[in-house]
């Protein structure tokens, strides 16, 4: 998907503002991720919510494991905290993980 397709206005604005505070990651070679993380109290769940998730996810799968993850790390953050979190996979529209 292009960003161009993209009509959820919210991760549209989150995918802008990566653009703005992530430029350096980008710079390195790396992807943007959800600005949320970056909040001081909300990065915090979101971390703990993704080492849940890794620890869940049956360590045998290999590829597509993190689509698994972070299925997982979604729907922990929505369920129990609420929490509209966005992938790598979405906030790097026409990027490609295994």
């Amino acid at each position: 998907m292009k960003k161009s397709e993209i009509t959820d206005q919210e991760l549209l604005r989150r995918i802008e503002l990566a653009e703005q505070q992530q430029a350096s990651e980008i710079a390195k070679g790396g992807f943007y991720h959800d600005p949320i993380e970056d909040d001081p109290e909300i990065g915090p769940i979101v971390q703990a919510a993704y080492d849940r998730a890794d620890s869940e996810i049956a360590p045998q799968i290999i590829f597509g494991r993190c689509h698994n993850i972070w299925w997982e790390v979604g729907r922990i953050l929505n369920e129990e905290h609420g929490i509209k979190w966005y992938p790598p996979s979405y906030m790097n529209p026409g990027a490609r993980f295994d």
